[in-house]
């Protein structure tokens, strides 16, 4: 495995973005950011306090031997985020969790490259039993996560559509067997009362959205 030491964000800094076939590791107090075309990403937590967060830019989850473009696949990049969880930060295999499946916008010339990116990654994540807790695919996107002791500040744009959402979720119950196998996993942040993102607010994982966003929990019992 290369050097991983330069993956993780030193301590005196605070920002960081994943170029194409990159790992990129954060700690308390910093931010991971993503803007994905076709790409996409599996952005992974891990901890039980203190919490880290990873990210990877997949340009080609199964890429051809020998790729000068993919130099990494999705599986290599996968398991290296568990590895370097494992080894550098003590993390128990039960303690890593994949956040967020983002990106593989299907521009009308990417499409096919897109769809498989997508299908090939949910594959490595099924075999793992890792299902994802949001899932943001088939746009281009952006966003950001900002570990702040047990909390964790999400933004996701859509810039396609030019929509997006901020929420901040507990990590200690994010991370906890009651919402682990929900059947309702995958999210869908941006989609108005989507079933998967009520439920999480429903058990308090999510705990704060600021603004104002179109929510079942948010209507009134009488509609009329």
């Amino acid at each position: 495995m290369d050097d991983y030491r330069t993956w993780i964000l030193p301590p005196d800094e605070h920002y960081c973005v994943p170029k194409q076939n990159e790992i990129r590791f954060i700690g308390n107090r910093q931010t991971i950011a993503l803007v994905m075309g076709s790409c996409i990403s599996t952005v992974f937590v891990a901890g039980r306090g203190p919490y880290f967060a990873a990210a990877n830019h997949i340009v080609i989850a199964n890429p051809a031997e020998g790729s000068i473009i993919a130099t990494k696949g999705a599986r290599m990049q996968i398991e290296q985020i568990i590895e370097v969880f494992e080894r550098e930060y003590g993390v128990g295999s039960g303690d890593i969790r994949c956040l967020h499946l983002i990106g593989a916008g299907s521009g009308k010339d990417r499409f096919r490259i897109a769809e498989e990116n997508v299908r090939e990654v949910v594959s490595i994540l099924d075999e793992k039993r890792d299902r994802p807790v949001f899932r943001d695919t088939g746009s281009y996107m952006h966003a950001t996560y900002s570990i702040n002791g047990p909390g964790l500040s999400v933004l996701v744009e859509n810039l396609m559509l030019k929509e997006h959402l901020s929420f901040s979720i507990d990590l200690d119950r994010l991370m906890s067997e009651r919402v682990k196998d929900s059947s309702l996993l995958p999210a869908a942040p941006l989609v108005p009362n989507d079933p998967g993102f009520e439920f999480l607010v429903a058990k308090r994982v999510i705990t704060f959205i600021p603004g104002t966003r179109k929510r079942q929990a948010d209507q009134p019992d009488d509609a009329s």
